[in-house]
């Protein structure tokens, strides 16, 4: 009687123990290609991309070196998909609905929340690498310079004023501080009340800079 309880106990139960086993494997890691890309953004906008070696990124992203080759072929081109990846992100913070100055902030904070990219294209600049070999398009820049372009047709622009500078010099502003924040905040005394109210700061001047000339929200 023992015996058979058991056996019909472990004919219930040994479903259930299969099903335990594979939910791990359902719910799965992230797929290699994405944790490939994961650990590049990690690794390259750390170190710069020409002191990481592919092994480097395979071992972050606990996956075999020859999955690199698989997906990316080489090291420039797993660089150039990480890129594209974050710039697509940002690149999508701008409805298109909106106000051309409300998709300016709109811009301009998912440049602060999607600071990962900038690093890793300041990285890889100060590599040498030529921003053409690294992107083939630019599609946050080509949205905010063609944002200022409508704003200039509008009026709303100081008379004078190139589109195209006016998206270089308030994106500069803030590159300026994602890459040289440390240095910034101390050597200006901004730390001393913490670096989120320091760049809860900076923010404010950029977008006050930009509501001076298009009257965007501060």
């Amino acid at each position: 009687m023992t015996r058979a309880t058991s056996k019909r106990s472990g004919e219930r139960t040994a479903p259930r123990v299969r099903a335990r086993r594979r939910t791990p494997e359902a719910a799965g890691p992230r797929p290699p290609r994405e944790a490939l890309l994961d650990a590049a953004v990690e690794l390259f906008g750390a170190r710069g991309p020409a002191a990481v070696s592919t092994r480097e990124v395979a071992a972050a992203a606990r996956v075999n070196n020859g999955l690199i080759h698989r997906h990316f072929r080489t090291k420039d081109e797993l660089l150039r998909a990480a890129l594209g990846r974050l710039a697509s992100e940002i690149a999508a913070a701008g409805p298109a609905d909106d106000s051309e100055a409300d998709a300016l902030v709109r811009y301009f904070d998912a440049t602060f929340a999607r600071a990962a990219y900038w690093r890793l294209l300041a990285r890889a600049l100060l590599d040498g690498r030529d921003p053409a070999e690294l992107q083939t398009k630019f599609p946050t820049m080509e949205r905010i310079v063609a944002a200022f372009e409508r704003l200039e047709k509008a009026g709303a622009l100081p008379a004078g004023l190139d589109p195209r500078a006016v998206a270089a010099a308030l994106t500069a502003l803030g590159l300026g501080w994602l890459v040289f924040e440390p240095f910034l905040a101390q050597s200006t005394g901004l730390d001393g009340e913490g670096i989120e109210t320091a760049r809860r700061r900076v923010r404010r001047v950029a977008l006050t800079l930009l509501g001076l000339m298009v009257g965007a929200p501060g």
